[in-house]
């Protein structure tokens, strides 16, 4: 765990806890067919990001155990040629 003071770890936790009770309030008999559908939309709206953290999570534990810190290289990389491209794409969307 990397301390650092004033940003909360937790997001995901909490992102992937939501989708799990979404889950159990979709698949429960009890739960109301307008209480069933706010958790469907609210799952539908979760899911990609907690399958990305988890496949980002998952394919990086054996990259940084391999290479260390190096393997940030990659997705930095990723990263910023992606901001890059949106950039690009914001400003040739602006151009009359």
């Amino acid at each position: 765990m990397i301390l650092r003071p004033g940003v909360p770890d937790t997001v995901m936790t909490g992102n992937v806890t939501q989708v799990i009770l979404d889950v159990f309030d979709m698949l429960s008999p009890p739960v109301s067919d307008e209480f069933r559908e706010v958790a469907r939309t609210r799952f539908a709206k979760m899911l990609a990001a907690v399958v990305a953290f988890g496949a980002g999570a998952t394919g990086s534990a054996p990259g940084y155990r391999q290479d260390g810190f190096w393997a940030m290289l990659l997705p930095d990389a990723a990263l910023a040629w992606l901001a890059c491209a949106v950039r690009s794409h914001l400003a040739e969307a602006a151009r009359p």
